[in-house]
């Protein structure tokens, strides 16, 4: 069973927060032209994986107190997924196109800023009290891809959680590395491939 039907129930439930952190967060209109479905679009779960980004922008306009937090991936790369050469960073126009919609976004520290060669993480948890994590991404073409992962759900009465202290180690004291790249996606180190980036979503 795919993942993205459940990560999709989840999202549509939030009320407080969305917390991500992903090595590959894409969309077809966003990024489609550097990492294509390459038969993908094929695989049950792939119109639910697309519905994932419209469904967060949708969430956080609708409750503009929505608390929105995506951590992701800013290696850089030599390739794209067509398997053609193109020097660009991970996650590049993904970044830029959920800053500019008003989502809290940060490139995951590189090691000279105190973060690790890559962000490898795959998780996604609402309300502090549901999360997803496993190996799936969210890529273009994640859905052909034989990955596990588990959906956990604290029960209400417990304040305190296994959910709670993987999201307290990772969000809620985010480390100086963190702080130190939220506003540094500039032209410097997030160089647009030619044709810019995509402005609109398409379903």
């Amino acid at each position: 069973e795919q993942i993205f039907a459940k990560a999709a129930e989840y999202i549509k439930s939030a009320r407080d927060s969305i917390q991500i952190e992903m090595f590959e967060f894409q969309h077809p209109s966003i990024d489609g032209h550097i990492w294509p479905s390459n038969g993908a679009d094929m695989v049950s779960g792939y119109d639910e994986h697309k519905s994932l980004l419209p469904m967060i922008l949708k969430k956080k306009k609708e409750n503009p107190d929505l608390k929105v937090q995506i951590i992701l991936d800013a290696h850089k790369w030599y390739i794209d997924g067509n398997g053609q050469k193109r020097r660009h960073y991970n996650n590049q126009d993904m970044i830029r196109f959920l800053k500019t919609n008003g989502i809290d976004v940060v490139p995951y520290p590189r090691p000279a800023q105190g973060g690790s060669a890559l962000q490898h993480v795959k998780l996604v948890a609402v309300d502090g009290k549901k999360l997803i994590i496993g190996g799936m991404n969210w890529g273009t073409h994640s859905t052909a891809n034989h990955d596990a992962c588990v959906a956990i759900e604290t029960r209400t009465e417990n304040k305190n959680s296994e959910v709670d202290n993987i999201l307290e180690e990772i969000f809620a004291h985010e480390n100086d590395a963190l702080k130190e790249t939220r506003d540094r996606i500039i032209k410097k180190q997030f160089v647009l491939p030619e044709g810019g980036v995509a402005k609109r979503i398409t379903d």
